[in-house]
Formats: C-alpha cells, sequence, structure tokens
C-alpha cells in the first residue's frame, strides 16, 4: 500500500463493521487504485481476510466467490 488508500486514510472502525456491511466503506473501496489487488489478496487468504470489507467486499460476499470457485474447479 502506499499510504493514499482511503482504508488508510479512514477510522479502522469503518473496515469493520458489527452487522458486516458498511456501504460507505463499500463505496471508498470502489474508488481505490488498489482495489483489485486488496481484493484478490483477500480471496487468496481468507484466514487473513476473515473479517471486515477487504476489496469492497464483505466476509459473506468473500465467501459465496470463493464456494462458486471451488464449484467451478470441480
Amino acid at each position: 500500500m502506499t499510504g493514499g488508500e482511503p482504508c488508510q486514510q479512514t477510522d479502522p472502525e469503518e473496515w469493520f463493521p458489527q452487522h458486516g456491511h458498511n456501504p460507505t466503506a463499500v463505496r471508498l473501496c470502489h474508488s481505490c487504485p488498489l482495489l483489485a489487488d486488496c481484493r484478490a489478496w483477500a480471496l487468496a487468504n481468507p484466514q487473513l481476510a476473515a473479517e471486515g470489507i477487504w476489496g469492497g467486499l464483505t466476509r459473506a460476499q468473500r465467501a459465496a466467490i470463493q464456494r462458486n470457485n471451488l464449484r467451478a474447479a470441480a
């Protein structure tokens, strides 16, 4: 990360909402130049990105993508 990312300039609590979704954080993610890299990292490292919003996705959204990827690979 370069330090100019929205997640580096915002209260960390924004990225780890109690109910799994924070529309403001997701919107900020979608304006980030590192969105694709962050999302790829989160999907490749589910144990490290188990909670919070990563790459513009909630935990549930990441889990759904991972399930779909497993089905497609089978």
